[in-house]
């Protein structure tokens, strides 16, 4: 999958019906090759998983590597799932959970500085290249329309002073393919209620 120098894995067995990855122990394997999401997935798709390590690889007489082994998921772990990013859903939930690969390269805290506010601290150090997390928000189609109610809502709103306008853009990123804009609503930009991911804190 996308993402990453290696890339992710979905790793599992095929449904043997219709080819599908469904099923209840299949994984998705993060690009460190040792966190995964291991749980119930439906057309590839994450429907409940919960965090987990590899401990052992093996390989099959077609040279594949696969995953003999798995650590038990624990149970208080948050259960995650996957729904499509829209312009009232980041598109992983829980929304108040970390995603754990992310929780394992980086940490928020406060900045040298306080005028600094708070700012994204690695864990330990990081080689050239290394995937540590990932752009998400909410996301604003302009096709619909989506894009046009939040401006006029928030950044083209005349009754905002001109500071709540600046950061109701404060996240903006375009998506030219999809002709959206992902985005991070000024009420969601707050330690208590940020999101799982701190990518938009990155960039």
């Amino acid at each position: 999958m996308i993402g990453g120098n290696p890339n992710g894995y979905l790793h599992g067995t095929l449904n043997p019906i219709d080819g599908s990855i469904t099923g209840t122990n299949i994984s998705y394997i993060y690009p460190d090759m040792e966190t995964c999401l291991l749980g119930q997935f439906k057309d590839g798709r994450m429907q409940d998983a919960q965090q987990s390590s590899i401990l052992d690889l093996g390989c099959d007489e077609h040279g594949l590597l696969f995953v003999k082994h798995y650590s038990p998921p624990d149970p208080k772990s948050p259960h995650l799932y996957y729904e499509a990013p829209s312009n009232i859903s980041f598109g992983a939930g829980p929304p108040d959970t970390m995603d754990p690969y992310e929780k394992k390269w980086l940490e928020l805290k406060p900045a040298s500085t306080v005028e600094m506010g708070q700012g994204v601290f690695t864990r330990r150090d990081l080689e050239k290249g290394t995937l540590v997390s990932s752009y998400s928000g909410f996301v604003f189609s302009k096709r619909n329309g989506e894009l046009g109610l939040y401006q006029k809502r928030c950044a083209m709103n005349s009754t905002k002073s001109d500071d709540e306008r600046r950061k109701c853009k404060k996240y903006s990123l375009y998506i030219p393919a999809r002709n959206s804009q992902i985005n991070i609503p000024p009420e969601f930009d707050h330690p208590d209620n940020f999101i799982s991911s701190l990518g938009p804190k990155v960039y």
